[in-house]
């Protein structure tokens, strides 16, 4: 069966990283967008003559996959790129495949790992907060924690720009373990971490898989643990061993539950 390019399973459409990489806008992620718009169009520029090159010497393959150019990704999982402009000329395609369904979303894909850098964000607030730290006069009162607490937002905005920065010099690609993208497992690679985002931009990855998929643990499946470690039999002429008194815990106030509330909801709109 032929038909066009875009209407096959293989196509990779043209994508922009500013697009798949954007997150929550704070004032270092708006500078950082800048960034990304211009290295949008600098891969855009670069890969065009690159596909213009290979077109002039009849090759039908990249010699890399694309960031942002489109592409046919019929055998990606080998390492192999085609221009598809090239492998389905006259629409002669002979492994053209109609795509059918809804995008597959990296959601619900058993290889998805979910970030932590949000829920991590909002406990350290909770803990800045919390009447158990006892702020009074003596550390400054109320202005502390307002202080304490601009402290932190400021550095979850500060790494997420840097987050941002670096998938953006990567192609979609960290050095490290991302804290704010979802990354996918399947193609990532110790100190090469794939921003599931950028790969499955057009919701067709080759390599998606459903959670829980035959023979695999489905998605968020907690790691294997180590053995606990064996009890001690009890002497029966002994007491029982009793738990360590607990401190007595304050509730928190009305202010604290409102500020509380008031500051989740502030970092969700971020």
């Amino acid at each position: 069966m032929s038909g066009p390019c875009h209407t096959c399973h293989h196509f990779r459409a043209q994508r922009r990283l500013r697009d798949a990489l954007r997150l929550p806008t704070s004032l270092g992620v708006a500078q950082a967008l800048q960034t990304a718009i211009q290295t949008d169009e600098t891969l855009l520029g670069e890969e065009s003559a690159q596909k213009r090159m290979q077109m002039t010497a009849q090759r039908d393959q990249w010699p890399f996959r694309p960031s942002v150019e489109s592409y046919c990704g019929l055998d990606e999982e080998s390492g192999v790129w085609y221009i598809h402009e090239i492998r389905n000329m006259g629409q002669r395609c002979d492994a053209h495949a109609p795509y059918q369904g809804p995008p597959r979303s990296c959601q619900a894909c058993r290889f998805n790992i979910a970030p932590t850098g949000q829920q991590a964000d909002h406990q350290n607030v909770l803990e800045v907060i919390s009447p158990l730290n006892s702020y009074d006069s003596q550390y400054g009162g109320p202005q502390k924690i307002m202080n304490d607490l601009q402290t932190v937002m400021n550095v979850g905005q500060t790494q997420q720009a840097h987050e941002m920065l670096e998938a953006l010099q990567g192609g979609g690609t960290m050095t490290r373990v991302p804290q704010y993208y979802a990354w996918c497992e399947r193609y990532s690679t110790a100190g090469a971490y794939v921003i599931a985002s950028a790969r499955n931009a057009d919701g067709r990855c080759g390599g998606w898989q459903g959670a829980g998929a035959p023979g695999l643990p489905a998605q968020g499946a907690s790691p294997p643990s180590w053995p606990a470690a064996p009890q001690q039999p009890h002497d029966p002429w002994q007491p029982p061993p009793q738990d360590p008194p607990q401190a007595p815990q304050r509730p928190p106030s009305q202010t604290f539950r409102n500020l509380a509330k008031r500051l989740i909801r502030e970092l969700n709109k971020k």
